[in-house]
């Protein structure tokens, strides 16, 4: 899935179309306003973008579809080197190799309303999260929550970025409360839904065997109905109608 469902759709024509496998989600501070922002990122001269932003109210704004890749994390300079993935796109030694390995193309990026050093709001955090729990949900990451899947600007580009997302970026706290959650593997998922569309065929197959037999027994039903009719129509129709009558075993019903 490339856009969120619970995000505010504002478009941005700064983007690569198509991806690389992704490898990490990598937070930026906005350092200006949502509203901002939106301007910004519409603005073909900006040459910036990112796929989402979350506001201090806890709006979730997108901007690129996740299948797609937004210019977020910039070049890299001085990048950390500890990272393998981010090593790797570093030492390459031409255009062509970099593009194959280019830190854009293997990122889903996420801009936080606000300035360096600013407290994320609880509305701002709850929203975040929100998305995180339904990126990993939705696509496959290179990286683990105990390894680098969570990345700020900083990871890219510690020249110009080194306050980016900041001192007061919550990575611990995310990383903590994703963990807790307990999501399952893309593997789980998987199995989880072919065991559950199964489990639906199955109930719909028992659905049809139980109106097949409502529709027998309704059938049947009404031909005992009928045998009675006739039965009686035949006996009033005799010089003794008002004796006896021997009538057919039946259920005592309301004809359907």
């Amino acid at each position: 899935m490339s856009r969120c469902l619970f995000a505010v759709w504002k478009g941005s024509p700064n983007f690569w179309p198509g991806r690389l496998p992704l490898e990490s989600i990598v937070d930026h501070v906005a350092q200006g306003t949502l509203t901002g922002t939106d301007a910004w990122f519409n603005n073909p001269n900006s040459q910036a973008s990112a796929h989402f932003e979350v506001g201090k109210s806890g709006a979730i704004h997108q901007y690129v579809d996740t299948d797609d890749s937004s210019w977020g994390n910039g070049a890299l300079l001085k990048p950390d080197l500890s990272i393998p993935w981010i090593a790797q796109a570093f030492a390459s030694k031409t255009y062509a190799e970099y593009w194959s390995r280019h830190p854009n193309r293997r990122t889903i990026s996420i801009e936080h309303e606000g300035y360096t050093g600013e407290v994320w709001t609880e509305a701002m955090y709850a929203s975040d999260l929100r998305l995180k729990k339904w990126l990993l949900e939705t696509h496959e990451f290179g990286q683990s929550l105990n390894g680098h899947l969570l990345l700020g600007h900083h990871h890219f580009d510690s020249v110009n970025r080194a306050r980016c997302p900041g001192t007061t970026w919550p990575r611990a706290r995310l990383i903590q409360d994703l963990q807790e959650d307990d999501m399952p593997t893309q593997q789980e998922w998987d199995d989880f839904k072919a065991a559950y569309k199964l489990d639906i065929k199955a109930l719909r197959d028992d659905l049809a065997g139980m109106a097949a037999g409502l529709t027998a027994l309704r059938d049947a039903v009404r031909v005992d109905i009928r045998a009675v009719r006739e039965s009686v129509a035949a006996h009033a129709a005799t010089p003794h109608g008002g004796s006896a009558l021997t009538l057919p075993k039946v259920v005592k019903i309301s004809e359907p």
